[in-house]
This record gives C-alpha cells, structure tokens and sequence, in this order.
C-alpha cells in the first residue's frame, strides 16, 4: 500500500536535523543554506545509526515553515527511512550494503535492496516506489478544495466563513439571459391567494367575494365571476412608487365586455407619487380594445390602446410596460401601442395592488371575467427577450423554487453558533446574494502580516483570524508564509 508524505527539497547543502519532542516522537528539519524550509513530525521505535528511522507508518504532520519552499509528495511502499546527502551520505534502510560518493540528493533502501539515490530537481522531487523501484518526476502543487456557496453578506478575499441555513433559490424555467429575476417585486402563480417570490405571507391576497382556483395556463389559476364581484388584492404597492414597472399575466375571457364596460385584468396604486396603473379589455361604442393607463391622479392619465378581438375561452399572454417615458402594450411578446407619460399626481390615493378590479378607495369595480393566471410584477421595464421567455412560444412557464440553500456569512470566535460551523475562506471578494468560491480544504492566499509556521485561531472580529483565540477556541490553520495560510481544522 503506498504512503505519502509532503516534502522540500533544496539543492543548496543540505543536513536532515532530527529533535526529539517526547515518546517515540520525532520532528525531522529540512534544511538548506537558507532557512529551514519543511518539517515533517512523526512516531518511530526504530534507529539506524543513531538516528530515529523514519518508517511514516504515524506521520503526524508535514508543514511548510518558509515561504521559499514548494509543498511536494513522496510516495513508497516498503522504505525504512530517508536521508538527504552532499558528499558523504548516511546510510538509512535496513539490508544497504554500502554506500560510496553520491552527488547531492535522497538516499533511499527498500527491503534488502542496495541503497539508490535520486537527484533532486529545482523544485524536489516527487518520488514513488512499487515496492521493487522508485521513480522520480517533477512535484505536482498542492491543490485546493473549494466549492460555492450563495453569500448572505459582503465578504472580502481571506474573510473566514461560517454556513448556515438561507433562503430558497427561485429560478423561472425559460431564462436566456438569467434576468427575469432581477427587479421581481411579487409573483402570484395564482394556485391560491399566496404570494410566491417574496414570501412570508406579506404579500398574500385578500379573496373578494369567494374567487376560486381551478385548472388555468399553468396548473391553477384565478377563476374571476363578474357577476359575483370577485377579486384579489392586497393593501400594497409591492415597492414601486411612480417608476418603472411591468406587469405581466396571462388572460382567458369566459364573456366579452359589452358598450362602456371595462374588464380589469390588473391594478396597482402608490400613495407617495399619487398614481395609478391598470391593466384591462374594454368596449368603447364597439370596438374592443386592450388598454394600459398610467393616471397621475388629480391632474389626468395616459393610456396606450391595442385594438383587437379577443376570443372567449382562448388564453392571452399580456404585459403592461413602462420604462419612465412611455407605456406600451405588449401581447404575445410582440409590441402592439405605445404611448408617452410621465409626471406624478396631487390626489391622494391608497397602497393597493389587485387582480381582476380596479379599486377607489374601499370599494372595486370593473370586475373582470374569466380567467387569469401567473401575474408577475417588476420594478423595471422587462426586456424583449424576457418578454418572449414569458410568452415561450404561446406554451407559458412560472416560477420555481429549488428549495432552501446554505449561505455563508463572516464567522467569528465570539459565540459557537458562528465558530462551530466554520467552514472556510472567501476565495474572492463577493456581494451579497451572490455566488462565490469557498476554500474549504488547503492553501489560502491574499491575506497579510502572518507569522510563519504560527498556529491561528478565529479572532473575535468577523472575519478576521489571529495567533491568539477568541471566546470560543477555534483553530483554523498554520501560517506557511507572511500571506498564505494551510487550513488544518475545517471540520
């Protein structure tokens, strides 16, 4: 079965210092004309010559303690110690018969077989033994465990990470460019009253008048009776006040709004700019027309108007658009009006978002009827190809939630609930509620002011790690140079 072992090599004069640091146990000092540049620690009850014989069957640790050295890996078999030699190697190994002059390198016996020696590169070794030869390449570096996390706060490069529980992760099915989510201020999948994306039940709808839920473009929708007065709503403004927004739903008409009716489909009302959204089919002496108004209520309002025939018991995907300047109209992905608009109102007017009414002051009217289904609320001016990820070719999609996920968060020596699930090092600077790279097993560069070869601890400070521990004892890692650290307790 093959050991491994990390060692440096130098090619300047080298000695292989033993010290004995108590029963059976044995630090081993590499060194060169420099300073010492690795120190292996391990358990014998052998000698050779004087010196403890390093079998590796209990290696205990193998540091680096200078920053000039390069971590590299020995492998053999059978070997019953090593030594480094200049001109007059040590014999090590049980059965050598002999050694003579040998240029600068490591001496090694295995079994019986005569002592051989390997030159050592500019940078070691790596040398491997299957129990009858060694061989000898250049050193693989030492490689990193890292693994990615959503980041629950900002972290800098080096900052020391605990995990903990964190929220859900929502997705849309179709998104080409990864963007439907941002500036998403509600979604209602409309299977019932409750809100889906920003959850908690905040922005849960109120039932007008016993709405049901019944199979719809995606799963369930909200079946909407006219004649009974129905509607959802909830006492909102679902965080925009006057800017950009976009409103998108898809519809399906149980009846057609005859002379002067007006069937909403959606409102939505700020209190702080005095204005007022909707979004809805009506009939005007006859012609049937889509309509989406922006009122600066108080002074007056601007509408875009997309005439057309909708037909009863087919479904419509429609968006209401406004990027700050213009309101437009968009069905099936495609723009159908456009109409200037900007300014707030002087009125005063309610918080309020619903579905399937318009609402002045306490009560509802223009009541739609029919269908309606997956509503989704933004606080931007969607994008055409966000647009057509919606529409997605007439088939619809929604919104998923992929469940909780962890997050990482600044760990700290202060209490256990932080320091005990420590779990590694930023790897990069990251914002909040994005992804990052985690270092959770090997070297952690970027940091500063280190002491080589020293011990360090989480430190009181989020983030931060020291020579000396906190409140709670937590050690993560050896220093191997004035910037690098070696995590020795991840776990």
């Amino acid at each position: 079965m093959k050991k491994k072992i990390i060692f440096s090599i130098s090619l300047l004069s080298a000695v292989f210092l033993f010290v004995g640091l108590g029963p059976n146990v044995y630090a081993a000092a590499v060194q060169g004309s420099g300073a010492p540049t690795q120190i292996a620690v391990f358990s014998s009850t052998n000698s050779i010559g004087g010196f403890p014989s390093l079998t590796f069957d209990n290696l205990l640790s193998v540091f680096t303690v200078a920053a000039r050295s390069v971590l590299q890996e020995l492998s053999f078999t059978d070997a019953t110690g090593i030594s480094l030699s200049v001109s007059t190697p040590i014999g090590v190994g049980s059965g050598g018969t002999g050694v003579s002059t040998f240029d600068p390198g490591v001496v090694i016996g295995s079994g019986t077989s005569p002592l051989t020696t390997v030159t050592p590169g500019a940078t070691g070794n790596v040398l491997t033994s299957d129990g009858l030869a060694w061989t000898s390449a250049a050193p693989v570096g030492p490689s990193n465990l890292v693994t990615s996390f959503v980041f629950g706060e900002a972290a800098s490069k080096g900052d020391a990470l605990y995990v903990r529980g964190g929220s859900p992760q929502y997705s849309f099915q179709v998104d080409t460019g990864e963007t439907l989510i941002n500036g998403l201020q509600a979604y209602y999948k409309l299977e019932d009253e409750t809100e889906f994306y920003v959850g908690g039940g905040t922005l849960d709808l109120t039932n007008g008048n016993s709405t049901t839920f019944t199979a719809g473009k995606v799963n369930n929708a909200g079946n909407f009776v006219r004649s009974s007065n129905q509607s959802l709503y909830v006492d909102n403004n679902l965080g925009i006040n006057g800017g950009a927004i976009s409103i998108s739903t898809w519809v399906k008409l149980a009846s057609l709004p005859t002379d002067g009716q007006r069937f909403l489909i959606a409102y939505q009302a700020d209190i702080s700019s005095t204005e007022y959204y909707t979004l809805e089919y009506l009939n005007d002496a006859g012609i049937k027309k889509i309509r989406a108004l922006r009122q600066r209520h108080g002074i007056g309002g601007d509408s875009a108007y997309y005439t057309v025939e909708l037909s009863i018991g087919t479904w419509y995907n429609i968006v209401l658009w406004y990027d700050g300047a213009n309101i437009k109209i968009f069905e099936a992905a495609t723009e159908r009006a456009s109409t200037p608009t900007s300014g707030d109102g002087t009125a005063s007017l309610a918080n309020k978002f619903a579905i399937g009414a318009q609402w002045g002051g306490e009560s509802a009217s223009d009541f739609w009827d029919g269908m309606i289904d997956e509503v989704g609320v933004w606080s931007k001016a969607l994008a055409t190809q966000e647009m057509t990820d919606l529409y997605y070719g007439g088939s619809g999609q929604t919104l998923t939630s992929s469940g909780i996920v962890d997050n990482v968060y600044l760990t700290s020596a202060a209490a256990p609930a932080s320091s005990d699930a420590f779990i590694g090092f930023a790897a990069a600077n990251t914002t909040p509620g994005s992804s990052g790279s985690v270092i959770i097993n090997g070297i952690v560069d970027g940091l500063s002011g280190l002491s080589v070869g020293k011990q360090y601890y989480l430190s009181n400070a989020s983030g931060d790690i020291s020579i000396a521990p906190g409140t709670v004892t937590r050690k993560v890692g050896i220093a191997t140079s004035a910037s690098t650290l070696l995590i020795t307790n991840s776990w």
